[in-house]
């Protein structure tokens, strides 16, 4: 990722595509700080879940500035979600979600909410960065409920 990343990077600024290198160069920095704290390189999937977390980041903010009314505000973070999904493997679809949950559910023999915690131990490593964690826990949710 890495060097797609700095390929990205070089293309934005050459284009002179403000939006785009601001938000490239944001996960370079987000990326360096994590291998700084790990005090290793990072491995792919830890490269995922950081550009997760500045999705997740940029969502939350979607939702403040919509409920202030601050359209404009709302539509560049949803610019720059768009720029980081770039770097997210291709997104599994409702029904491959489901049936990676009832894999886990029935490898765990799991039976109510109670055991959500068990399948989602199972389920997160299998769909990262190929699936939102809030739909992760909504399926595995609706599947234990039903």
């Amino acid at each position: 990722m890495d060097q797609r990343l700095a390929d990205e990077l070089k293309a934005a600024q050459i284009a002179r595509d403000s939006l785009r290198t601001q938000v490239l160069k944001s996960l370079k920095t987000s990326l360096q700080y994590e291998t700084i704290n790990a005090k290793t390189d990072l491995d792919n999937q830890q490269q995922l879940q950081v550009v997760q977390r500045e999705i997740k980041k940029r969502r939350e903010a979607v939702e403040m500035y919509d409920k202030a009314g601050r359209n404009e505000q709302a539509a560049q973070e949803k610019q720059e979600i768009n720029v980081l999904s770039e770097f997210l493997p291709k997104q599994l679809s409702e029904d491959e979600l489901a049936t990676h949950t009832q894999s886990a559910i029935t490898q765990t023999s799991a039976s109510s909410m109670a055991d959500m915690g068990k399948v989602m131990a199972i389920v997160k490593p299998q769909v990262v960065g190929r699936a939102d964690p809030k739909k992760v826990a909504q399926t595995v949710k609706d599947l234990l409920s039903a």
